[in-house]
């Protein structure tokens, strides 16, 4: 396995990334966003479908 592939399946890398991924969903909430996907060990990941509809500019 290579170096990157060792850090990245680390118990260092899996616990910052976990810790990274809490800030962000504590950051979107505290800005009034309810994330989508939730993956904190409160909340069990269960990712869901969203359909954004796609809005094109006319054509000049």
């Amino acid at each position: 396995m290579s170096k990157i592939g060792e850090y990245i399946t680390s118990p260092q890398f899996m616990e910052a990334a976990t810790k990274a991924v809490q800030d962000a969903i504590a950051d979107l909430r505290a800005q009034g966003i309810e994330p989508v996907y939730d993956p904190t060990p409160d909340k069990p990941a269960k990712p869901e479908v969203v359909v954004i509809p796609h809005v094109s500019k006319p054509h000049a």
